[in-house]
């Protein structure tokens, strides 16, 4: 893979899970997932100022919008847009030694979003 990225990916294991009404509001947390009031639950493998791979073996199609929560555990959070950019199969996954999944690259609409983003991003390149 050519690597055009703007910046470098943190690798990162925290939860990505949909528990909305909506089917793609998906929400970030360090706590597993339990309960029954999930539908998908993800888990991260990196993360950049500019957006997350989600590892899952039924990635959503290219151009799906997210709805994304990002929470610091330090009790920070904003929603943002998301938008998967990036898909890897499962035969892709097997043909290449990737992870299965799909990338996604956030859509902040206001700079507190661009903020809270790049504290989230921080606070795991510090851990």
């Amino acid at each position: 893979m050519n690597d055009r990225r703007r910046d470098k990916r943190t690798p990162v294991k925290v939860w990505a899970i949909n528990n909305a009404n909506n089917e793609f509001a998906v929400w970030f947390s360090t706590d597993p997932p339990g309960g029954d009031d999930f539908r998908f639950a993800y888990s991260t493998k990196d993360l950049s100022y500019y957006g997350v791979f989600l590892e899952s073996t039924s990635p959503l199609s290219v151009g799906t919008i997210l709805d994304l929560e990002l929470n610091i555990p330090t009790g920070k959070g904003v929603r943002v847009k998301g938008k998967v950019v990036r898909v890897v199969d499962p035969e892709e996954a097997l043909a290449t030694g990737e992870t299965p999944g799909m990338g996604v690259e956030f859509q902040p609409a206001t700079e507190l979003e661009r903020e809270v983003i790049k504290e989230f991003v921080d606070y795991f390149r510090k851990k």
